[in-house]
């Protein structure tokens, strides 16, 4: 006899249902006259709840159990089918109706919890898969219904409502996007403990240290390339960022790798490519989560600057040359020749991509076939990229001047003496419209995006600052080349808020911010990633 209506849990598709979805309830019913009906439940996964989990039942007598999916106690382990057993057992009423018992009862009763299966390929994934071994899609669990999802998602793919990742990528340096303005409104505590850091002490052997350039950040990974002279080779390294733990390292075509000192990486979030130039003008692109090789291209001309890229294409700044190749296949689209040379990563806004030569010219092409839109020629040499803010293109230059250019037809519509020093940096803008410019001299100077206007300029070290300064709400972070990190506050309040080792400087592009983690690089060839912390 069947004493329970059930005959399966399913729970495969109720996760987009209204949370009360979670629990199912089925009756268990005692039919026999003459007998009491002892129940107990067995199930072993700690996601699975059942209530009551033994109960007994008088003649005619039903329950309704409830049996509640718990996501959150599944260990980090996917959800995988398993089998809930009922066990009964008939005790008779009176001494009489013992030989009347029906025997005992034991059944199986399936639990098909969500999907539980590879989200590249639908392969089943053993419990505790970590990584598909059908296709190699890395495996992150939604904290809600722990359904398997891939790393390049932030909702899952279950329940839109359930979020993965909160944090912006930073997808190039400077200035975490293509045109290095990237808007952080949310204000981090600038306390910054380290979280990782690799390898976790700077080497002895100074002449062995690695070169990192700036450090990228999407999917919950930190990526950065790495110039091994001591090897003579160059590699890309992914990392775990709340970890530090490898995740894959590839090896660059050859040993010039990435430049440390301006050269940067770039990474589109829709799928997780990730491209690379070195000084010797080979260009790679890998998949992010496998961490293989999709495509190669080798140029003629060193590549100094940082890549961007938008859907369709790579912007590659050679020497004197801007190439835009196409993203999925690396086929050069079109060539525009410059006069001047580009060391500087370029700046897209819009149609146009910009770039700012060691002429004193700032150009702007079209993204579409290259043409040039308008030139405008300015003073001095460029090691900053362009900004772009609004309509206004925003360039520093090594005389301590910054100018504000129309994107429309590159016409000046203000310039400013900020530093008597060189600007090596490109500045870094708040979301309430101001540029923090970083120069030589070691003050950070605060000035009005809109009208150039010089607001505030505060000594943050004795030491020259030469990466970007980082905006986070309030907070403004800078690295400087006494190897230290300092933060600026509203009330411009500096504080050393991290140091690395001695006769170090932060190098690179600039630092990468990740929701409340920054990572950076520094010439003690160490890769640092540092946690904002409650005071």
């Amino acid at each position: 006899m069947r004493v329970i209506d059930a005959q399966a849990f399913d729970f495969s598709e109720r996760m987009v249902l209204p949370k009360d979805a979670l629990r199912l309830t089925a009756t268990v019913a005692n039919e026999h006259q003459n007998a009491i009906l002892h129940v107990g439940f067995k199930s072993n996964p700690r996601w699975l709840h059942v209530f009551p989990l033994e109960f007994a039942l008088a003649p005619g007598a039903h329950q309704v159990v409830e049996v509640t999916l718990t996501p959150h106690l599944a260990d980090g382990s996917p959800l995988t089918p398993t089998v809930l057993t009922l066990y009964g057992q008939f005790l008779a009423v009176n001494p009489n109706a013992a030989e009347l018992l029906p025997n005992d009862v034991e059944i199986q009763i399936p639990v098909l919890p969500p999907l539980a299966t590879c989200p590249g390929c639908d392969a089943e994934l053993p419990d505790g898969s970590r990584e598909c071994r059908k296709c190699g899609e890395r495996i992150r669990l939604c904290p809600i219904c722990a359904t398997p999802n891939s790393w390049l998602v932030t909702n899952c793919r279950l329940n839109p409502d359930h979020v993965l990742r909160w944090q912006a990528d930073w997808l190039t340096s400077p200035g975490g996007n293509a045109a290095h303005d990237i808007p952080i409104n949310s204000t981090i505590n600038p306390v910054l403990a380290r979280l990782w850091s690799s390898p976790t002490y700077p080497p002895r052997d100074k002449s062995g240290a690695w070169e990192w350039c700036a450090p990228i950040a999407s999917f919950g990974m930190a990526i950065c390339s790495a110039i091994d002279s001591s090897r003579g080779a160059s590699s890309i390294h992914a990392f775990e960022i709340e970890t530090g733990s490898p995740l894959w390292d590839f090896d660059l075509p050859d040993s010039k790798g990435v430049y440390p000192d301006r050269g940067s990486l770039t990474i589109n979030p829709s799928d997780g490519m990730v491209i690379a130039a070195t000084l010797a003008g080979n260009v790679v692109a890998l998949d992010s989560i496998r961490g293989t090789l999709k495509w190669l291209r080798a140029l003629d001309g060193e590549i100094y600057g940082g890549l961007i890229c938008d859907q369709t294409q790579v912007y590659v700044p050679r020497v004197g040359n801007l190439t835009a190749l196409n993203r999925q296949t690396g086929d050069v689209i079109w060539q525009h020749a410059l006069d001047g040379r580009l060391d500087t990563a370029p700046t897209l806004s819009a149609d146009r991509v910009i770039v700012a030569t060691d002429d004193g010219t700032v150009t702007a092409c079209s993204i579409a076939d290259g043409r040039t839109c308008w030139q405008q020629t300015l003073n001095g040499e460029y090691n900053a990229s362009p900004i772009a803010i609004g309509d206004q293109i925003v360039v520093c230059n090594m005389l301590g001047e910054v100018h504000s250019l129309s994107r429309e037809n590159g016409a000046v519509t203000w310039r400013a003496k900020a530093s008597t020093q060189a600007i090596s940096v490109t500045p870094g803008a708040s979301h309430d419209g101001l540029l923090y410019v970083a120069a030589d001299d070691g003050f950070v100077h605060v000035m009005s995006a809109g009208t150039g206007n010089i607001i505030r300029s505060r000594r943050i070290s004795a030491s020259p600052l030469r990466t970007s300064p980082v905006v986070a709400g309030h907070t403004v972070l800078l690295g400087a080349d006494d190897g230290c990190i300092y933060s600026l506050d509203s009330d411009y309040n500096v504080q050393r808020v991290y140091e690395t080792t001695a006769g170090a400087r932060i190098n690179g592009a600039g630092l990468c911010l990740y929701g409340d983690i920054v990572v950076f690089s520094c010439t003690n060839g160490v890769t640092y990633a540092l946690r904002s912390i409650k005071a």
